[in-house]
C-alpha cells in the first residue's frame, strides 16, 4: 500500500523488492556498494528508458497496493499475483526525482549499515493483523520461514533453529522486526493504520509543495478479514511481545 501511494506521487517512483536479493552479498559493505550501484544504475534506466524493476500485479506504470488474492475461508492459501517485471513509468520526471526502493527482510538485517548512508523507514502494522495474515498467505513465513532475514542475521537463524513450533516461528519473526524497528528513529516508524486514516501528515512530511495525490484506502477489521483464523490464539500468542507492541502502539494494538 505504501509503495502504491508514494509512486502516485509527483516526481516519485517507488519499487516493491526490484533487487534480486538471492545473489546479493550477505557482506554488509558489500550490500551496501551493491545498493548504491543498483540505485545509480536504476535512476538512469528510469530517466532514459521509462522503466525499472519492481513487483507488481500490473505491466503499466502503475503500482498495486496488495500482492496477494482475497482470503478464501477453509484453509486455502493466498497465493501472489504479483512478480518482479519492468515497470513502465510514464510521467515527467527530474534529474532528481525521489526514488523509494522497498525491501523488508534485507533492509532490517542490514539496518545500520545502510542507514548510515540512507533514508531508511519502516512500515508496520497492528501484530495481531500481520500475524493473522501470515496465516493466509503462500510464503515462507507462513511455515515460520524468512530466508532472506536468515541469510542475513546469524541471531534471527540461531533463534529459529531452535524453535520448532510453526507459530512460535513466526512470533520469534516478528519480534526481529520489532526490536530492530525500536531503534529507528520515531518520525523514521510509520504505521498502517495512521496512513488509513490520514494520508496527508504522511505526505506533507515527504512532499515540500501541496499537490498530493491521495489514494482510495480503507481499514478492514481483522476479525471480518480473515473470519476463520482464531485470532484467540494468536492473541495470547502475542503476549510476550506486549512491552513492544505497547512501544509502537501505547493507545493499544489495533483490531
Amino acid at each position: 500500500m505504501l509503495t502504491a501511494l508514494l509512486h502516485a506521487q509527483h516526481n516519485t517512483v517507488a519499487l516493491a523488492e526490484p533487487m534480486q536479493v538471492a545473489h546479493l552479498a550477505t557482506d554488509p559493505a558489500r550490500l551496501v556498494a551493491e545498493t548504491t550501484r543498483f540505485l545509480h544504475e536504476t535512476r538512469v534506466d528510469i530517466l532514459r528508458m521509462g522503466q525499472g524493476p519492481s513487483i507488481t500485479q500490473k505491466e503499466l506504470g502503475e503500482q498495486t497496493t496488495n500482492f496477494f488474492g482475497d482470503h478464501a475461508p477453509g484453509g486455502t492459501l493466498r497465493e501472489s499475483l504479483s512478480k518482479r517485471r519492468s515497470l513502465a513509468i510514464r510521467k515527467p520526471l527530474t534529474p532528481d526525482f525521489r526514488l523509494f526502493i522497498k525491501h523488508p527482510a534485507l533492509f532490517t538485517a542490514h539496518w545500520r549499515d545502510l542507514s548510515a548512508r540512507y533514508s531508511l523507514f519502516a512500515n508496520i502494522r497492528s501484530p495481531l493483523a500481520v500475524l493473522a495474515s501470515w496465516q493466509t498467505v503462500a510464503l515462507p513465513v507462513n511455515k515460520g520461514q524468512l530466508p532472506v532475514g536468515e541469510r542475513n542475521d546469524q541471531v534471527l537463524q540461531a533463534r529459529l533453529a531452535q524453535t520448532q513450533i510453526t507459530l512460535d516461528r513466526q512470533i520469534v519473526i516478528l519480534e526481529w522486526f520489532l526490536r530492530i524497528y525500536a531503534q529507528f528513529p520515531r518520525q523514521n516508524v510509520l504505521r498502517y493504520e495512521d496512513i488509513v486514516q490520514d494520508q496527508t501528515t504522511l505526505l506533507r512530511t515527504w512532499f515540500e509543495n501541496a499537490d498530493w495525490v491521495h489514494m482510495p484506502l480503507t481499514h478492514h477489521p481483522i476479525s471480518k478479514r480473515y473470519p476463520d483464523i482464531d485470532l484467540d490464539a494468536l492473541r495470547f500468542a502475542l503476549r510476550p511481545l506486549q512491552p513492544l507492541i505497547t512501544f509502537f502502539y501505547p493507545e493499544g494494538m489495533p483490531e
